[in-house]
């Protein structure tokens, strides 16, 4: 992956495995960074095709100020295999309404500065390894980190995407 990358002058700024459990399991709706942004990572998941990564927004008339969250995924969770301090926000579904849904059990890429979410109905564990992707070269990007965003990976990805 990092070599693929590379050839696009593109990095890896963090890599990530999670799991969903089977039978209803789910990671909760939530942002990767604590503020709504367009930045991607690469999906990698292998489990029921029924599995979905699920886009929402908040329902009209909830900020984010509204909303009581803890700021911690490491408190949904504990990970004792890292030590990896997350900065995501969490939301509860009864302050949001779903946009989108679609199965990622190919190489997806995905906007991660939005709302998301994973939910697992199939029978069988859904693994999921993700790739937060960033400019190799921060003066080509806009904004004060080098994360690469979804209109930009559209243009750098946009020969290779295949139709969902």
């Amino acid at each position: 992956m990092q070599r693929f990358l590379r050839s696009l002058n593109l990095v890896c700024t963090l890599h990530e495995v999670f799991y969903t459990p089977p039978n209803g399991g789910a990671m909760p709706i939530h942002l990767d960074k604590p503020v709504i942004d367009n930045r991607v990572k690469i999906n990698m998941t292998w489990g029921p095709e029924e599995g979905r990564t699920r886009w929402w927004k908040l329902k009209d008339g909830i900020n984010m100020d509204d909303v009581k969250h803890p700021t911690d995924l490491n408190e949904y969770k504990a990970h004792d295999f890292s030590d990896h301090k997350h900065d995501n926000l969490l939301f509860s579904d009864e302050n949001c309404d779903m946009v989108y849904e679609a199965s990622t059990n190919r190489p997806s890429l995905l906007n991660v500065g939005q709302l998301h979410s994973t939910y697992n109905p199939g029978d069988v564990g859904r693994w999921t390894v993700c790739y937060h992707i960033g400019w190799r070269i921060p003066t080509m990007h806009d904004g004060n980190d080098n994360a690469l965003k979804f209109d930009e990976a559209l243009k750098v990805f946009g020969p290779i995407i295949l139709d969902s």
